[in-house]
């Protein structure tokens, strides 16, 4: 996890650790046994992410938090106002929240198909997104 977050660009060496243990509390994710260390989804990270992709909302890709921590980065260095990063923040977050509001039944919907149990079904799906995303996340990189 430290790895996929570090190759994303999220997090610092200073924040990573409660990036984790945030993670962890809010059972998006379990530590697997072994080692080094490992972390797998949950049936509630999966369903999360499931659902927030049928919606097309993007709050599970990592470029969200990425570039909120690059902005700030810039507040740091004093070339940009913490007033500034605040405005541009809710910007950009406002219309996901509205989003998602309006269709939270899509979203409930997904999640209590995964914690029912009926999540199966939907593997395959799950499976291609994360194909399509995969492909995604690499042509923002060549950018």
């Amino acid at each position: 996890l430290i790895a996929t977050m570090d190759k994303e660009g999220i997090g610092t060496d200073a924040t990573i650790a409660e990036h984790i243990k945030t993670i962890v509390a809010r059972s998006y994710a379990v530590q697997t046994a072994g080692s080094p260390a490992r972390f797998a989804p949950t049936t509630l990270g999966t369903a999360l992410v499931w659902g927030f992709a049928r919606l097309r909302v993007p709050m599970y890709r990592p470029f969200l938090r990425r570039n909120m921590e690059a902005d700030l980065e810039e507040v740091c260095r004093g070339s940009k106002t913490k007033d500034a990063i605040v405005e541009a923040c809710i910007a950009e977050m406002q219309p996901l929240y509205t989003q998602i509001k309006g269709a939270k039944d899509t979203l409930v919907g997904a999640v209590r198909t995964f914690l029912e149990g009926g999540g199966a079904g939907a593997v395959k799906e799950i499976e291609n997104f994360a194909r399509r995303e995969a492909r995604r996340r690499d042509g923002e990189r060549a950018d």
